[in-house]
């Protein structure tokens, strides 16, 4: 598990540091505003140590994202009424004046249960095989033989190497459902990347996609190659970088 310590106080970085757990591995990172900008330091499994006679030197943006993507943060405040800097933060924990080694270490073995049962959780849910409905029958498909699913208006298709398949489910719902390597490529199509041969670029906006089977499909697309579970984190975190980049070379 990662902890990122935004603070120059060595009380503060010297005292996380410390904080270790027996059944998993805790490193510790001090952050800088320079930092956020060259290594991107944005994942919604790390925990964020913020001291607040720091804040005013982290950039706002990055500030709003963490916000937004409701990562677990640990406040240290020399008074109270500080704390209402973090309205609007998922913060999980805090300490005043001083800090317990001890209950932080329980706060990161808190943490670190939480996330290793939410983790099982979503192994539990996945399947290798999904049911496709429609008003006349449920079929029972391999994942692994869908070459890609795509949405036509109301309903979704779903296409093998020699048949095509109708459902009347939901476009979130399905995507939900499938596996890391069915890759969003445009805001109606999902492709199974593992049956991809090749991928050719027709025009700016145009990507021809080979299966192994032989079979192509043309896509008109803006996405960047992502994973549907990593939509969100991605999409802010190439904003975030973008306008950084733009800030410094202006």
């Amino acid at each position: 598990m990662r902890v990122l310590v935004f603070s120059e106080d060595k009380y503060v970085i010297d005292t996380i540091a410390l904080c270790q757990s027996e059944d998993h591995d805790v490193f510790v990172t001090q952050v800088t505003y320079s930092k956020i900008k060259s290594l991107g330091m944005l994942g919604t499994q790390d925990i964020y140590v913020f001291d607040y006679n720091y804040m005013d030197r982290v950039d706002k943006g990055y500030l709003d994202l963490l916000k937004k993507l409701q990562v677990e943060v640990v406040a240290y405040v020399q008074k109270m009424d500080h704390l209402s800097f973090f309205m609007g933060y998922n913060m999980v924990a805090y300490f005043c004046g001083s800090i317990s080694l001890k209950k932080m270490a329980e706060y990161s073995q808190e943490i670190y249960s939480r996330h290793s049962l939410m983790k099982k959780i979503k192994e539990i849910h996945k399947s290798d095989k999904i049911i496709s409905k429609n008003k006349s029958e449920a079929v029972v498909l391999n994942i692994d033989k869908i070459n890609y699913v795509t949405r036509e208006r109301d309903l979704m298709y779903y296409y093998s190497d020699d048949r095509t398949f109708l459902s009347e489910d939901h476009f979130d719902k399905v995507i939900s459902m499938l596996p890391e390597y069915f890759v969003r490529v445009d805001k109606s199509t999902v492709v199974n990347f593992s049956k991809v041969k090749e991928v050719s670029k027709v025009s700016s906006k145009k990507f021809k996609i080979w299966f192994e089977n032989g079979i192509h499909h043309t896509y008109a697309t803006d996405y960047p190659i992502k994973t549907p579970s990593e939509d969100v984190v991605k999409r802010h975190q190439e904003a975030y970088v973008i306008q950084s980049i733009m800030e410094t070379s202006s």
